[in-house]
C-alpha cells in the first residue's frame, strides 16, 4: 500500500481500504511471531530470550511454509563500509 498523505485524517481514512487488501500470510507470520514472544516459557528464557525465540519462529515461518510473503524491503548483505569521520579544524571549531 502506498502512504497515505494528507496528515492523520487522511491515514484513518484510509484504514479500510489497508483491512481489506491486507495479506493473510504476513499476519499469520506476525500473529505467531508476537505469540511465541509473549507465551515463551520463564524456563527457557535463560537459554535463549523471547524476542530472540520469537525472531527465529517467525522467520523459519515465512522462509520455509509462507514463502511467497511480502517483506518490507530488502536486506542488507555484508558489513557496512567502513569510513573515518571527518575531523577537520573547519569542523571541529563548529562543533565549538
Amino acid at each position: 500500500m502506498p502512504v497515505a498523505s494528507g496528515g492523520p485524517v487522511h491515514a484513518v481514512r484510509a484504514w479500510p481500504e489497508a483491512i481489506g487488501n491486507a495479506d493473510l500470510a504476513a499476519f499469520a507470520i506476525a500473529a505467531v511471531t508476537l505469540a511465541v514472544g509473549v507465551a515463551w516459557p520463564s524456563r527457557f528464557r535463560h537459554i535463549l530470550p523471547a524476542p530472540l525465540a520469537a525472531l527465529i519462529a517467525g522467520t523459519l515461518l515465512g522462509v520455509t511454509w509462507l514463502t511467497g510473503t511480502p517483506v518490507i524491503g530488502e536486506v542488507p548483505t555484508g558489513l557496512p563500509g567502513f569510513g573515518l569521520p571527518d575531523l577537520s579544524i573547519g569542523v571541529l571549531a563548529s562543533a565549538v
